[in-house]
């Protein structure tokens, strides 16, 4: 019915209300219409709605808007998890065995 995608665990985080908001939203709007996703968080409003209407994301975090613009404002393009699986899997690999990425753990771990 429409893309669902979990980007991160976030306090906050709406996609387990889109079987709720989404009807409610394709409801009360046409294809094309603008959908504004305020607070939009990790996005996952906007990401549903992509395909059929053009989204305004708005969030005063940074990383939200890093989020859109990867997931929403990429020209159409669903994200598939094992193709991002599979493109991360260096990454991770290198971060448990070397500890070189470690500037989210070392400044944002244990904040909730």
């Amino acid at each position: 019915m429409y893309n669902q995608i979990q980007v991160m665990r976030y306090m906050g985080n709406k996609v387990h209300l889109l079987d709720f908001i989404i009807p409610e939203l394709l409801q009360r709007s046409d294809e094309g219409d603008v959908i504004c996703d305020l607070m939009a968080g990790t996005n996952s409003i906007g990401y549903a709605l992509k395909h059929r209407n053009r989204i305004i994301s708005n969030d005063i975090q940074e990383y939200s808007k890093v989020i859109a613009d990867a997931i929403i404002y990429n020209h159409g393009t669903n994200i598939d998890s094992s193709i991002a699986k599979a493109d991360l899997s260096k990454f991770y690999k290198l971060n448990i065995s070397e500890g070189e990425y470690k500037f989210f753990s070392e400044n944002y771990s244990d904040k909730y």
